[in-house]
């Protein structure tokens, strides 16, 4: 990734990436990714989304009834947009459900949306992910995500630094078993997914937490 830029700038650069690449594919493929792209895109650039956890609480609660389903479509969004944050939905998710109630709403959904980074990362193509996330990332994992066992992926999604978003896009690109992939976010995702989703309450309503 180029230094020195937002991760607004990150997020629209991707989605011109995106566009540009998805004139290439066939009919239905076409149809289905602009659908996505500009569901993704109204709700982030025109629906402003706050991207604090106490604005972010707010800005859903007020939605009344819908206000679960948008929370589990911006969780999507932002696995879909590597660069928006997605523990920050994490963290309103407990803030506004509990534990339980959080967890039954994130963690399914993190599961699918992992697993459509990992068909978009086969269907787009090398190109687009190196364009994504840049070539030195992609040729740095390339090779051991293909070769990743479960035991491997279960390693990779616990380790701090290391985007599961985005090794979705890297798994689908070098054609790593998807079996392996899907039940390391299955397994591995448990923990940390329970964690984040725990301490949203003391994050949005303790203000020494505002920084995160």
């Amino acid at each position: 990734m180029d230094k020195g830029l937002s991760t607004g700038e990150y997020s629209k650069r991707w989605y011109r990436i995106i566009l540009n690449k998805v004139f290439t594919l066939a009919f239905l493929k076409f149809f289905l990714l602009v659908g996505v792209i500009l569901l993704s895109g109204a709700i982030i650039f025109y629906g402003k989304i706050p991207l604090d956890p106490k604005e972010l609480r707010l800005w859903v609660s007020d939605k009344g009834g819908i206000a679960p389903f948008l929370l589990v479509l911006i969780n999507n969004i932002a696995i879909f947009n590597p660069f928006i944050p997605n523990q920050i939905i994490h963290i309103t998710a407990g803030a506004l459900y509990g534990p339980l109630g959080g967890f039954l709403l994130i963690y399914p959904s993190s599961i699918l949306g992992w697993s459509f980074n990992y068909y978009l990362g086969r269907k787009l193509g090398r190109s687009f992910v190196e364009e994504m996330i840049g070539k030195d990332t992609v040729a740095k994992l390339d090779d051991n995500v293909k070769k990743a066992t479960l035991k491997d992926f279960i390693i990779l999604i616990l380790t701090p630094g290391i985007s599961y978003d985005v090794l979705g896009y890297i798994a689908g690109t070098v054609k790593a078993n998807f079996r392996n992939f899907f039940l390391g976010a299955v397994i591995g995702s448990i923990f940390p997914t329970i964690v984040t989703i725990s301490v949203g309450e003391i994050v949005v309503d303790n203000p020494w937490f505002g920084v995160l």
